[in-house]
């Protein structure tokens, strides 16, 4: 009768860790992928806005009147355009480096000569994770995106392993959760490794993954933990075969 009352307790533990567990990662995947595509959209944005205000100056240049941006504001746009790319590489050092930081900026260099009007800041939409992290929360948004990659892949492999703890009304259990993010990091690798496997190149502006398909990879490697292992093991034990075949044939 104990061991039944004990085993029910258990269970009612683990089923309170499971929800808050897979909510609070679910939490994580968000801000990770939106700040992600935040940053590539911002980029196009800027890109987009710089294009239009030289056509504008250069249809006024043509025009013999004068110039409805000033030379300064589109030296202010390629330089922030420059601050996203060094953001989404290698992530920033400073919070005004941040894409809060750095939207802060954009209104006033967009506003005409002849508006007349007082651009209006970006309100900074961080308040979510400031209110749950604190100054980690200031921290975690001066990431590089692939940073943040590997975070929301690894959230989605933790949600994929939490929700089998759902799906199954198995015990919540650390050590599986703990086995669906680390497949959920080795997807990631797989991802960044690409066709260099072993070489590091420095491509202009780099790949932008979809954070999207990349955190449903994630999830499937988390909810199938044990399939993606043994897909893992079954691609090592071709690999070393062919090595001991390889180095049986220097041998002889």
């Amino acid at each position: 009768m104990q061991a039944t009352v004990i085993s029910g307790t258990t269970k009612s533990l683990s089923g309170l860790l499971s929800v808050p567990t897979c909510l609070a990662l679910i939490l994580l995947a968000l801000i990770s992928i939106q700040e992600i595509t935040a940053r590539v959209e911002f980029l196009s944005i800027l890109e987009e806005k710089l294009i239009e205000m030289e056509r504008s100056n250069s249809e006024a240049i043509s025009n013999k009147s004068e110039l409805p941006y000033y030379p300064a504001a589109l030296d202010g746009m390629a330089e922030l355009a420059s601050m996203v790319e060094t953001l989404t590489a290698v992530g920033s050092g400073t919070d005004q480096e941040t894409l809060a930081g750095i939207r802060n900026r954009y209104a006033p260099l967009v506003a005409t000569r002849f508006s007349g009007d007082t651009p209006k800041t970006p309100q900074d939409e961080r308040f979510l994770s400031r209110y749950l992290f604190g100054g980690i929360g200031d921290r975690y948004y001066q990431l590089g995106s692939r940073g943040l990659l590997a975070i929301s892949v690894m959230a989605c492999a933790g949600i994929g392993a939490t929700t089998t703890f759902l799906r199954t009304k198995r015990p919540f259990s650390w050590k599986a959760l703990i086995s669906g993010v680390a497949a959920g990091f080795i997807v990631f690798l797989g991802l960044n490794g690409g066709n260099d496997v072993f070489f590091l190149r420095a491509a202009e502006g780099g790949p932008h993954f979809n954070p999207y398909s990349c955190g449903f990879l994630g999830f499937i490697s988390g909810a199938f933990s044990e399939r993606t292992f043994d897909f893992l093991k079954g691609i090592a034990e071709r690999v070393f075969d062919q090595l001991e075949k390889a180095v049986g044939k220097d041998g002889s």
